[in-house]
């Protein structure tokens, strides 16, 4: 009897299927999914190739997008305790993260590679960099938070609703007067973060 490689999640097996679908980087496949996804899995397969033959459709390919998808997930932890923390005690901070690191669904995408474990990683992400950038008016910050919301947006395009929570970050920081709005809205760290937001979804 053949041996059959079950990924058990539809989703998993429709973005490796793009992420093999593909040979010119500007070309991505048109799927539901944004492209960042497959893009990260074809640089893995990629790199790895170079170390031993990896068969499309193998389930050496499975498995590198669920290593993949692992990684993510772990790192989604490190981003969510830098969201709380910036907001609340260490303590709450540790809650939250074993509260997500226990999620069964967060436990499950954890397993396939699919668009989840990224997206989760990357919003959160954004979160934290718009928390620190805001307050200490950090330049950088505020650009690799419009990156972070690009990338997010690569992703699934929901992501741009982060972009109203952007902007009222800003706007509302030096409280809610008119005058303080219409400064916050020219702020041009707003508008470097939405520049580099632009620039990153191209």
């Amino acid at each position: 009897r053949a041996e059959t490689f079950y990924s058990f999640h539809p989703d998993e097996r429709s973005v490796v299927d793009g992420a093999l679908a593909f040979d010119d980087p500007l070309h991505p496949p048109y799927t539901m999914y944004g492209a960042l996804p497959f893009y990260l899995l074809r640089g893995a397969l990629t790199g790895l190739s170079w170390f031993g033959e990896i068969t499309p459709g193998s389930d050496d390919v499975y498995r590198v997008g669920k290593i993949l998808s692992a990684a993510l997930s772990v790192a989604c932890l490190a981003a969510a305790w830098g969201v709380a923390r910036q907001v609340f005690s260490p303590a709450t901070a540790a809650l939250s993260v074993l509260l997500l690191a226990v999620a069964p669904t967060a436990v499950q995408q954890a397993h396939y590679y699919t668009v989840d474990s990224l997206f989760c990683l990357l919003t959160t992400a954004s979160l934290a960099a718009i928390l620190y950038s805001v307050p200490r008016r950090s330049w950088l910050a505020s650009i690799v938070a419009g990156v972070c919301l690009g990338l997010s947006a690569s992703v699934r395009l929901n992501a741009v609703l982060l972009l109203p929570v952007l902007a009222a970050a800003h706007v509302t920081c030096r409280g809610w007067s008119l005058a303080s709005i219409r400064r916050g809205l020219t702020e041009p760290r707003l508008w470097a973060a939405g520049g580099a937001f632009v620039v990153t979804m191209a």
